[in-house]
């Protein structure tokens, strides 16, 4: 686990104890230790007494008890998301498609979170820049191991760690069939990794910019919390700006907008997304100038 990641500003933690559970009467059961994978927990579970009432619950009676690795799927950055990332990638590289690759640093620290903490902004967003190359790094490695080829600059350059972001260089990469990631923000305070990658995007003039996120696409609301939300599939970027749809910040929007650059929302769980993506599909929901209905190409 990063350092900080049980920090009060980020984890609010609640005792449960056993007759509250007993009271509950829950339907379905998770046993998911931080950090312990499947195996792990079931054993710690099985070596665990059990509470008087237990076995009445609905859960046990219904056999919905259930052991999950939390380790993968619970615990950020899981390991078993980010493999499942870079296979996305590697899938895409083989159609013969250009990436760059802009990561935000969220999983480690988040610069207006340590702000409110007490933290001077500038210094917390140094911070941030700082947790988007340790990401970096950590991602190139894993795509290494996968066999892409690949290469990271930072716009915050580590003498022998990374290397200084560099336009040509970075477009040269992409044309050699390197997926090339970028770090470090855009090296200035105040300003986020979405603006970061429209900023990168338009500089190596890339067809679009494409954004995984956790949902299928740009909604009303959120989804998770608005049962009622409304999905777009296609929407321009006045409305994004009218209704203030939590796509991307202003300053990101408004870079795209001016140069006609589309966006592209997706899932990033769904199964051969940036492949079929690279093939000309229609997947997520798409901001772009109600003019511009061209398909977008590889990079």
């Amino acid at each position: 686990m990063p350092p900080g990641r049980a920090s009060p500003q980020l984890v609010r933690r609640t005792r449960v104890t056993w007759p509250q559970v007993i009271a509950a009467a829950p339907e379905v059961i998770l046993i998911a230790p931080c950090g312990y994978s499947q195996a792990q927990a079931e054993a710690e579970w099985a070596q665990l007494p059990k509470p008087t009432g237990w076995e009445q619950l609905p859960a046990v009676q219904q056999g919905r008890v259930y052991a999950l690795d939390a380790n993968s799927y619970c615990s950020r950055p899981a390991p078993r998301v980010v493999d499942g990332m870079a296979a996305e990638i590697a899938a895409f590289v083989a159609t013969g498609g250009q990436l760059a690759v802009v990561l935000g640093g969220g999983n480690l620290l988040r610069g207006a979170v340590l702000a409110r903490s007490g933290v001077d902004r500038i210094t917390a967003d140094h911070m941030g820049m700082l947790a988007t190359i340790m990401n970096g790094l950590a991602f190139r490695d894993i795509l290494l191991r996968k066999g892409v080829p690949c290469a990271l600059y930072a716009a915050v350059p580590i003498a022998g760690v990374a290397a200084g972001y560099n336009r040509d260089q970075a477009v040269a990469d992409l044309e050699a069939g390197r997926v090339t990631i970028l770090a470090g923000g855009t090296g200035n305070p105040l300003f986020t990794t979405d603006t970061a990658a429209c900023l990168r995007a338009i500089e190596i003039r890339a067809d679009g910019v494409l954004k995984a996120t956790k949902v299928d696409g740009i909604y009303s609301a959120d989804p998770f919390k608005d049962s009622n939300a409304i999905r777009y599939p296609e929407l321009d970027f006045h409305q994004v700006l009218r209704e203030e749809l939590e796509v991307m910040d202003l300053a990101a929007i408004c870079l795209c907008r001016d140069h006609d650059l589309p966006i592209v929302v997706f899932d990033m769980h769904l199964s051969g997304a940036l492949a079929r993506l690279a093939g000309g599909e229609r997947i997520g929901s798409i901001v772009r100038t109600r003019s511009d209905q061209g398909v977008l190409h590889a990079r």
